[in-house]
């Protein structure tokens, strides 16, 4: 079977869905499992578990605590998030089907005692709740199971990376037109997903459309500002990106999809892959087990106990070879510090894992326990500042955002000023 047509095979014709948002999944359900089964199971206690997980995620530094917009009250916050937890959970099969759930702030008050009884699944899950692996695997296993999207994505990821092309406000500023950006964009799908295959004058018809939609005669004429044109812009891009490779759904969806794709560890994403700037790069980061006609059916994680050595390995590989393309533009002097974010995207990228053992990696690196032969030095920031969409390394509890790698029997890298991140 070519691989357009497993591709086919693998996206449901008729299958749609809406996907629900939800952040930190993993420690959310493994809260509200327990509870659930013991009988703690109305819209308020669920409200209650949500609001102290939340807490107790901000105080690790993995979450922060938000205050209630205006108008929203404590008495209803996170209210959204919740209901959007008990659709998940109706969705893999873990509460009863059919129960409603408050649709806007004003209907809370009607659903604060309404239930949400485990299904015998659900139970089972809850069971293992308190082993984050196996609570993990389970949910790896019904997530799969019921998410037709998910098990598109991950097909097509399977065959290829999906790169969705972005501009800047600096680009927004330039007002060069959809032409130009659809010669653009084809040009960075030819060099980052080959597999696309769109062309000019199509990418620019499509982003004119999009962007028609989206600010079409509702606004009453009023012109949309540089963010929103950047916003609706990327968002078309990602769409027309996705459609390429035969994904049926829009910019909204694969956000959704990534949170819950990356919070699973199956899949990853970085705007840092070397030889890949001007877009975001999202690639499979697990192995998959597929049906006959290339349906994924199960995953297997990528850990550091099985792919340590050979993510260390890219790191240290994609550290110099970007050192040496620095060197080649500052022939005055050779650096001896990088940014650890893009040299852990393009180690991720390259073998396929996700960039959390890109960090389990680079600290055994540094503390020896891993010998390939250099030493590393995580370091702190001097004045550069992490890009928002990328997680800081900090590993032994240190916040470090530049690495400095140094091949045994070289001379010792030159000293760069750090405040207690130098190990």
């Amino acid at each position: 079977m070519s691989p357009r047509a497993s591709r086919r095979a693998a996206k449901p014709s008729g299958e749609t869905e809406t996907i629900a948002r939800v952040a930190h999944l993993l420690a959310h359900t493994g809260a509200q499992l327990p509870l659930l089964a013991a009988g703690e199971n109305t819209f308020e206690a669920m409200r209650d578990c949500y609001t102290g997980t939340t807490a107790a995620l901000a105080q690790k530094g993995l979450s922060r605590v938000t205050a209630p917009r205006s108008g929203v009250g404590r008495a209803n916050r996170y209210w959204s998030s919740v209901r959007d937890l008990i659709r998940e959970f109706q969705n893999l099969g873990w509460i009863e089907p059919g129960i409603p759930v408050p649709s806007t702030k004003e209907a809370v008050d009607g659903h604060r005692d309404r239930r949400y009884p485990l299904t015998p699944e659900g139970r089972a899950a809850a069971d293992v709740a308190s082993d984050r692996r196996a609570l993990a695997d389970l949910l790896t296993v019904a997530a799969i199971a019921h998410h037709p999207y998910l098990r598109a994505l991950l097909a097509t990821l399977r065959e290829g990376p999906v790169f969705c092309p972005e501009i800047t406000i600096g680009d927004v500023k330039q007002k060069l037109g959809s032409a130009h950006w659809g010669e653009v964009a084809t040009g960075l799908l030819d060099r980052s997903d080959p597999l696309a295959g769109v062309e000019p004058s199509q990418v620019a018809t499509d982003l004119q459309k999009a962007l028609a939609r989206r600010f079409g005669r509702h606004r009453g004429g009023l012109p949309p500002t540089e963010k929103e044109l950047q916003e609706a812009t990327n968002d078309a891009l990602a769409g027309i990106a996705l459609s390429a490779r035969e994904l049926r759904f829009g910019a909204t969806t694969l956000d959704a999809l990534k949170s819950l794709g990356k919070e699973l560890r199956l899949i990853d994403e970085s705007r840092y892959v070397p030889g890949h700037g001007q877009g975001n790069m999202i690639w499979l980061a697990c192995d998959l087990e597929v049906a006959a006609d290339g349906t994924p059916t199960a995953a297997t994680r990528k850990t550091f106990t099985n792919h340590g050595e050979s993510v260390a390995r890219a790191f240290v590989d994609t550290y110099f070879e970007l050192r040496e393309a620095e060197r080649d533009e500052q022939t005055r002097r050779e650096p001896t510090a990088l940014p650890i974010h893009p040299v852990r995207a393009g180690a991720a990228f390259k073998t396929g894992t996700a960039r959390e053992v890109g960090d389990r990696a680079l600290e055994a690196l540094a503390a020896g326990s891993l010998d390939l032969g250099v030493s590393v030095r995580p370091l702190s920031a001097r004045f550069e500042k992490p890009p928002t969409s990328e997680p800081i390394y900090s590993g032994g509890g240190t916040r470090c955002l530049l690495v400095s790698i140094n091949r045994s029997g070289d001379d010792p890298p030159e000293d760069v000023s750090t405040e207690g991140g130098d190990r």
